[in-house]
């Protein structure tokens, strides 16, 4: 991790600091939150998981083969102890050649993805409803192209396991405003798209498109058809 982004992770790990950060930047959102239940929650836990789930064998454990003990070279690449969980190299994003985790069926190293979090996670809860903020930071000290596509793949991660946390800690569930704030402590300006529609030609990430089995027309006078998926595959296998 650079020397700056090590002090800001510092700072910011302050409540105060990031309560004046939100009602700052974010004067709409400090709206009725409550910042006395505000924390931070943590962020290595959710790359732990990340990296385990990619470096998992079916029916074994992190760098099994055939689900058998874990590869001791597989252990010195990612700092992973013997029948423990892998520890995160500071600073390393995703993916990585070299990051790898055990090896696949051919002995080659598999690939994993290393660093899936950012840098502080802090949450506070609004007053008036079940909502809560969710706020991910995440520091540089120069633009970097693929950021918006970082970020979005932070937010589902850490929302994700956040929504585990509260089962284990038997909290009702809450809802989420998830805002990613990318500080940049670099000299020149930031030239990055801040969009992933603006990265991926118009493309939203955060949208999927629905097909069910009934599609028509909108409103209380719509006549849903019957969207007969075996016909549409059979017809798409004749051509």
């Amino acid at each position: 991790m650079h020397d700056h982004d090590a002090f800001l992770k510092t700072a910011f790990s302050h409540p105060r600091i990031v309560e004046l950060l939100i009602r700052g930047v974010l004067p709409a959102r400090a709206a009725d939150l409550d910042f006395a239940t505000l924390r931070k929650e943590p962020t290595e836990q959710i790359g732990e998981r990340t990296v385990a789930h990619a470096g998992r064998d079916p029916g074994g454990k992190v760098g099994d083969k055939r689900g058998g003990k874990p590869d001791a070279r597989s252990s010195e690449k990612t700092g992973e102890k013997p029948g423990g969980k892998p520890s995160l190299p500071a600073g390393e994003d995703t993916p990585e050649p070299g990051g790898a985790i055990g090896e696949d069926s051919r002995g080659k190293p598999r690939r994993a993805f290393r660093r899936r979090y950012p840098d502080l996670i802090w949450r506070a809860s609004y007053r008036s409803s079940r909502r809560d903020l969710v706020v991910l930071m995440e520091f540089q000290n120069r633009p970097e192209r693929l950021m918006a596509l970082r970020t979005m793949d932070y937010a589902g991660s850490a929302v994700h396991e956040l929504i585990n946390l509260d089962r284990a800690r038997g909290r009702a569930p809450r809802e989420f405003v998830v805002e990613s704030l990318v500080l940049h402590h670099g000299t020149g300006r930031w030239t990055a798209p801040k969009t992933t529609a603006e990265l991926l030609h118009g493309s939203d990430l955060g949208r999927y498109r629905l097909v069910e089995a009934w599609i028509g027309g909108t409103g209380h006078e719509a006549k849903p058809q019957a969207l007969d998926l075996p016909r549409i595959l059979l017809g798409l296998a004749r051509r």
